[in-house]
């Protein structure tokens, strides 16, 4: 691993979080969440999900407004998902 000073990290995070926090502030809603969903693990990508021990595959194709995930199955069907409602099977 690395080794990293805290004092350094620390001094990093706050500027990233004030940078965003103006973002925020001055309502560039798109911009964030359209860097939100770049940073998305396997963003757009075929992948295997599961709700209540069922698998299935879809694709990660937007945020809702609450922070719904957005998917999307190899029919063209569009679901919506709130946090633990779904999870990646890996």
């Amino acid at each position: 691993g690395k080794d990293y000073i805290s004092e350094t990290v620390a001094i990093k995070i706050s500027e990233y979080f004030f940078i965003w926090y103006e973002k925020l502030q001055a309502e560039y809603f798109n911009e964030i969440d359209t860097n939100y969903y770049n940073q998305l693990f396997r963003a757009n990508e075929w992948a295997l999900f599961a709700k209540q021990g069922i698998q299935f595959e879809a694709k990660i194709s937007g945020i809702g407004e609450f922070g719904q995930l957005i998917l999307e199955d190899r029919n063209g069907f569009i679901s919506e998902y709130m946090f633990k409602e779904v999870e990646f099977v890996i």
